[in-house]
C-alpha cells in the first residue's frame, strides 16, 4: 500500500519548463520549412496548460498526459546577414512562432516528456525536428513501482506513484505546500513498506548462511506514529537445539524514527534492532544455566543485520525531484547511493541504536533549476519535505578565439639562431557555459565557397579548426560555421606570404635581446623534472610552478617567462618583490619550461616545486579574470570588467553577471593581483586557478621540490 507523492505548483512548474526549453540546443541547422534560412536561437517566451480539446487533432497524446503549449520565438538568419553582422558576432535575424506542444506524463517506467504536435506561423511540422526530444526521467531504483498518475488540481501538479496492486492514486489531493513551491510526501506505508522488505531480506540472507537457523514467522511491519517509533518491523529466527536438546525462538525487532533537520535539508535516522527469547525458551534456557551460550550464538548475525537494515533506513529519500530534465537527470537518478555517515548512539544486551543522516531532498542545482528545502514534518500520511523551486536562465553564448596566420621572428638564445616560422590560422570555438559545443550539418563552409579545406578537430568542449599549410598565399580565410548556438561568420584574415629572408642587422636585433640577457638572467631555462600522469580528463596538462624566496631586494622587477618549443617566449608576469620577499605560482603549457629575468644585479635564494595539474574543466572568460574565490564548493571570479560569474567544481557555471551575485558571499573573497597566477586548493586533491583567459578546475599532482635557485648578485 506505499504511496510516493509530489505536488508541484503551478507557476514554479512552468518556469521550470520555460527554462529547460531555453537551455536546449538547437535540434538543426535549417530552418525548418524555408530555403537557405538557419536557426540562429529559439527563445521560448511562456508555457501553458492546455486542455485535451485544444490540442490538434493529429497530436500525439497519451491517455492521462498532462497538454503543455509552449510557445518559442525561432530567430533565423542568412549566410549574408552573418557576414554584415561581422566576425563571430550575432546576425541579425527574423523572427517566427512556433507553438510546441508537449505530452507530460507518468508512466510505470517514469516521468515522461514527448513531443506532441508542433506549428510554425499556423504550419503543421514534424515533431521530429523540434528542440525536445523524448525524455524519460526513471523512477528511483528502490522505488517499487506498480502504478503512476499525473493530475492538475487546481494550483497543483500531483504526481503520486503506488508500489503495490491496490494502492488507490484516485483518492483527494491534500495541498501539502503550505506556501512552498513544491512539496514531496513519503507516505508512511512506503516506508513501512520499504525497512520491512528490507528487513526480510537480510533475515533470509543469514539464515541462508547457517542451516541450523530458519524463519520461524514472516517478518511484517507498519507505520507507527504517532505511537513509539515511527515504522515498527519484526520477524522470528529459530536456533536448532540452542539450548541442548531445545530449539529457541529469537524474535529480532525494528524500530526506525525519523527527526526532520530542514535547515540542512536531511532528517535523522534512528533505527533500533532489538532480539528477545520467548518466555518459555528463556526459562528453559536459564534453568540450563545455557543463555549466555544462546546469546553468543545469535551476536555474529547482529553486525550484518545492522549493515543490511542500514542500507534501507539509509537510502536517500525516493528523490527524482530535481526534475530538471536534463540530459543528465536520468543518469543521476540512477546512480542514487547511501550515504556512509552511519554511527552507534547506544548499546545493550539485546538491542543496538544507529543514527544516520537521510536526504529530505535536493539542496543542489542541475542545469538552470534549482531546488531548496524550507521545512518538513512527520504525521500521519509519512514523512513530507517542502520548499522553493528556482529557474534561472544561464547565458550560454557562443565565443571564439580566432588565430590569424603568421610568420615570426624567433631568436634561439643558446644557439644564436635565428629563424622566421609559420603560424597557420584556426579558431576555437565553445560556450560560455559548461555545456559542449557541438557542429551541426552541414557544419562548415567556407567563404567564398570551396576556397580552402578547413581541418575540425572535436574538444571536450567545442570545436577546434584549422586551415591546411598548404592554403596558397593571399587566400582571404573566412567561414561560416552551423552550430547547436546558431550560425556563426568567422574571418581569420588572408594567409600571408613568406617574409624576405633577414638582413644582417635584423638579425643582430633579434639577438640583441639575448646579449643583454645574459648578465640579467640565469642563463638557462628551469627544466621540468616530474614525469607526467597517464591519465587526463579530455584537456591538455599544465604545469604549476611554485616559487617562494626572501632577500630578493625590494624594488627589483623580476619577469617570468614561458619558453615553448622552437625559443618560442610568453611572458606571464613581471613580478616586484614587496619588502624583499614574495611567493607566487604559474600555470605553463605541458610543453613550456620556465625561465626567470630579473634587470637589476643581485643575490636571492628562490625555492622551487612543480606539479602537474590535469584540468577536467576550462571556463573561458571574455574579458579575462581578476581574481578568484573559493567557499564551500562554489568558485567566484571577478572579471576584468567588473563581471562576476559563479561555478562550481565541474566547471558548470551558475551564473554570470555584469555586477554582484545575488545572495553570494563567499568566506575568502579577498581580491587578488593576478599578474600573478592565484590557485586554491578546493579538496585534497582539486584546485581552482585562473590563468590569463581561463578558470581551470582539475586535479593537482603531488608537490615535488626542486630545490634551492639563485639569481646573480643585484
Amino acid at each position: 500500500m506505499g504511496l510516493y507523492e509530489l505536488q508541484l505548483k503551478r507557476d514554479p512548474f512552468l518556469n521550470m519548463m520555460q527554462a529547460w526549453i531555453n537551455d536546449r540546443p538547437l535540434p538543426v541547422a535549417e530552418m525548418p520549412g524555408f530555403t537557405d534560412r538557419w536557426l540562429e536561437r529559439l527563445l521560448c517566451t511562456i508555457v501553458e496548460i492546455r486542455s485535451a480539446n485544444e490540442v490538434p487533432p493529429d497530436a500525439n497524446l497519451a491517455v492521462g498526459a498532462i497538454p503543455l503549449r509552449a510557445t518559442i520565438e525561432v530567430h533565423h538568419t542568412t549566410y549574408e546577414d552573418a557576414r554584415q553582422a561581422g566576425s563571430l558576432t550575432r546576425p541579425a535575424t527574423a523572427v517566427a512562432t512556433l507553438h510546441l506542444w508537449i505530452a507530460f506524463n507518468a508512466t510505470g517506467s517514469g516521468l515522461s516528456i514527448m513531443p506532441a504536435a508542433a506549428e510554425i506561423n499556423g504550419t503543421q511540422l514534424d515533431v521530429s525536428a523540434l528542440p525536445v526530444d523524448p525524455l524519460t526521467v526513471p523512477w528511483p531504483k528502490e522505488l517499487t513501482v506498480a502504478a503512476a498518475t499525473l493530475r492538475v488540481e487546481g494550483s497543483l501538479i500531483v504526481i503520486r506513484v503506488a508500489t503495490s496492486v491496490g494502492t488507490s492514486l484516485s483518492g483527494p489531493v491534500i495541498d501539502r505546500t503550505a506556501g512552498a513551491d513544491w512539496a514531496q510526501l513519503l507516505g508512511g506505508d512506503l516506508l513501512a513498506e520499504q525497512v520491512t522488505s528490507g528487513l526480510a531480506a537480510q533475515l533470509d540472507e543469514l539464515v541462508a548462511v547457517d542451516k541450523r537457523y530458519k524463519l520461524e514467522e514472516a517478518v511484517t511491519g507498519s507505520w507507527m506514529w504517532p505511537i513509539g517509533s515511527n515504522i515498527y518491523a519484526s520477524g522470528v529466527i529459530e536456533r536448532s537445539r540452542a539450548c541442548l536438546t531445545t530449539d529457541v525462538d529469537v524474535t529480532v525487532q525494528v524500530g526506525i524514527t525519523f527527526e526532520p533537520q530542514p535547515a540542512e535539508g536531511t532528517a535523522l535516522v534512528k533505527m533500533r534492532i532489538s532480539w528477545e527469547l520467548s518466555a518459555w525458551d528463556e526459562a528453559v534456557c536459564a534453568a540450563q544455566a545455557l543463555m549466555a551460550t544462546v546469546a553468543a550464538s545469535f551476536l555474529p548475525f547482529v553486525g550484518p543485520l545492522m549493515a543490511g537494515l542500514g542500507r534501507v533506513a539509509g537510502w536517500s529519500s525516493f528523490i527524482f525531484l530535481p526534475m530538471v530534465f536534463g540530459d543528465i537527470a536520468a543518469e543521476k537518478v540512477k546512480s542514487i547511493t547511501p550515504p556512509d555517515d552511519t554511527r552507534k548512539i547506544s548499546e545493550g544486551d539485546d538491542y543496538v541504536e544507529w543514527q544516520r543522516t537521510m536526504s529530505l531532498g535536493p539542496r543542489t542545482s542541475d542545469s538552470n533549476v534549482v531546488f531548496s528545502i524550507q521545512s518538513a514534518d512527520v504525521d500521519f500520511a509519512g514523512l513530507t519535505s517542502r520548499g522553493s523551486l528556482r529557474s534561472t536562465p544561464l547565458p550560454r553564448e557562443l565565443i571564439g578565439y580566432p588565430s590569424p596566420a603568421m610568420w615570426k621572428t624567433n631568436a634561439d638564445c643558446k644557439s644564436r639562431q635565428v629563424s622566421q616560422n609559420y603560424t597557420p590560422a584556426s579558431v576555437t570555438l565553445q560556450h560560455t557555459t559548461w555545456v559542449p559545443l557541438a557542429l551541426l550539418p552541414p557544419f562548415v563552409r567556407t567563404d567564398p565557397p570551396e576556397a580552402w579545406e578547413p581541418r575540425i578537430v572535436p574538444t571536450a568542449t567545442g570545436v577546434e579548426i584549422f586551415v591546411p599549410r598548404s592554403t596558397r598565399v593571399g587566400t582571404h580565410l573566412a567561414l561560416w560555421v552551423h552550430t547547436a548556438s546558431g550560425l556563426r561568420w568567422i574571418d581569420l584574415g588572408i594567409v600571408p606570404a613568406k617574409p624576405e629572408p633577414l638582413t644582417s642587422a635584423e638579425i643582430a636585433a633579434a639577438l640583441n635581446p639575448c646579449l643583454a640577457l645574459q648578465k640579467h638572467h640565469l642563463g638557462k631555462q628551469y627544466k621540468w623534472l616530474v614525469d607526467p600522469p597517464k591519465k587526463t580528463y579530455g584537456h591538455k596538462l599544465l604545469r604549476e610552478w611554485a616559487l617562494a624566496g626572501k632577500d630578493l631586494g625590494a624594488g627589483s622587477a623580476i619577469d617570468v617567462m614561458a619558453i615553448g618549443p622552437g625559443g618560442r617566449e610568453r611572458l606571464i608576469s613581471t613580478l616586484d618583490p614587496i619588502e624583499s620577499q614574495m611567493s607566487f605560482q604559474v600555470l605553463t603549457e605541458a610543453d613550456e619550461e620556465l625561465e626567470l629575468r630579473t634587470d637589476r644585479e643581485g643575490h636571492s635564494g628562490l625555492l622551487m616545486a612543480q606539479r602537474w595539474i590535469t584540468p577536467w574543466a576550462r571556463v573561458p572568460i571574455t574579458s579575462g579574470p581578476a581574481s578568484l574565490a573559493v567557499s564551500n564548493g562554489l568558485i567566484e571570479v571577478q572579471t576584468r570588467d567588473g563581471g562576476k560569474l559563479l561555478a562550481d567544481l565541474t566547471g558548470r557555471v551558475l551564473a554570470a553577471h555584469d555586477g554582484p551575485i545575488d545572495n553570494y558571499s563567499p568566506a575568502d573573497n579577498r581580491e587578488h593581483d593576478l599578474r600573478h597566477l592565484r590557485s586554491r586548493r578546493a579538496g585534497p586533491t582539486t584546485i581552482v586557478a585562473v590563468d590569463e583567459h581561463d578558470l581551470v578546475i582539475g586535479k593537482a599532482g603531488p608537490l615535488h621540490t626542486i630545490g634551492s635557485l639563485k639569481l646573480p648578485q643585484r
